[in-house]
């Protein structure tokens, strides 16, 4: 039988230098080589709240209706736009350290109209599709689901050394108590919340955590089909602990840019 060859055992470090390697490799890959991934937009500043154009506007994101087809175009990859789109958190009450883990910090991002059309547009062009079937496909993929709900991501962090703490990452987790307010006086609870599993990430070998991508869906219009982001300046996404000892906040300030 012929013989294998095999590597020597690299030292934790190197596999450490490995695994970054792969996950920026991984992410480059999907994203595009200038654009980022949610660690990289993580071990950024995000303002709290994120100031931001009205959510159903067009402000980086262009359609251009031709004879046949639908010009696309963006001013900024996928992942710098969910950086526009993205909000850091503050503690009002609590633990601000929480879901923090070195430079990786907790964050979330508000799926705009112009978030989702560039999304859609990496997954299948909308260039390619004739100028109706490109509408069609506007339409039911991005326009109605956009007017129906507000869609919001978080991505969650916690240092590995607080093995007993994984279980916070998950919103779904009975600890949290979870609402969006508006300035006029509007507060909902999301419809459904979706949890992948806890991943292992790290930024250096210092800096490790465990890390998880919650996906929050909230109804748009109340029981008297208002639409509740109608003529609001600022969104507000409370995360409280059901203790009510921790209340984490992010938001968004719309206005015209």
């Amino acid at each position: 039988m012929p013989r294998l060859f095999s590597a020597s055992p690299l030292p934790r470090s190197g596999l450490w230098a490995m695994l970054v390697l792969a996950i920026g490799a991984g992410c480059t890959g999907l994203l595009g080589s200038s654009d980022l991934a949610p660690l990289d937009i993580a071990t950024r500043f995000l303002p709290v709240p994120a100031t931001v154009p009205p959510v159903d506007s067009l402000r980086h994101v262009q359609l251009q209706p031709e004879a046949e087809r639908i010009r696309f175009q963006a001013d900024a990859p996928l992942g710098r736009l969910k950086q526009m789109w993205s909000s850091g958190y503050r503690a009002r009450r609590g633990n601000d350290g929480l879901l923090e883990a070195g430079r990786m910090r907790s964050f979330a991002t508000l799926w705009s109209r112009e978030l989702r059309l560039l999304a859609l547009d990496r997954q299948t062009s909308i260039g390619a599709y004739a100028r109706d079937e490109a509408e069609r496909v506007i339409a039911s993929r991005v326009d109605a689901p956009h007017a129906a709900s507000i869609l919001i991501d978080v991505h969650t962090y916690v240092n590995r050394q607080r093995r007993s703490s994984y279980g916070i990452t998950n919103l779904r987790n009975a600890r949290w108590d979870i609402f969006l307010r508006t300035d006029t006086g509007v507060t909902i609870a999301p419809d459904s919340i979706d949890a992948t599993w806890a991943r292992p990430m790290t930024w250096s070998n210092d800096e490790r955590a465990h890390y998880r991508h919650n996906t929050l869906h909230f109804p748009r219009s109340t029981t008297d089909t208002t639409d509740v982001l109608r003529g609001v300046e600022t969104l507000e996404l409370h995360i409280r602990d059901a203790t009510l000892a921790t209340d984490l906040l992010f938001g968004w300030r719309f206005a015209e840019q």
